[in-house]
């Protein structure tokens, strides 16, 4: 059996992050918003963390957040754009 050193370990989880930017959880966990399970072996390998620490979101759900997000910017932009009465 051959036994990995905790240095071998953490390079490898350094590697992964670099690629992808955060690093895969150990375990499958659930979207925080539409709560389907993401990791490996299920249909969203990736989850997105969410803001201080709040839980993670699936693609789907960090997409309609951004869509909304630029909704409501769009929204506030046009009632500042507005003449005044």
């Amino acid at each position: 059996m051959i036994e990995t050193s905790e240095r071998e370990r953490g390079a490898g989880r350094k590697e992964a992050m670099r690629e992808h930017g955060s690093p895969q959880p150990a375990r499958p966990i659930h979207c925080r918003i539409c709560t389907i399970i993401i990791g490996r072996g299920y249909e969203e390998k990736r989850p997105i963390p969410l803001t201080h620490g709040r839980g993670f979101v699936c693609w789907q759900c960090y997409a309609s957040i951004r869509r909304q997000a630029a909704r409501r910017a769009a929204e506030r932009q046009e009632a500042e754009d507005a003449p005044a009465r």
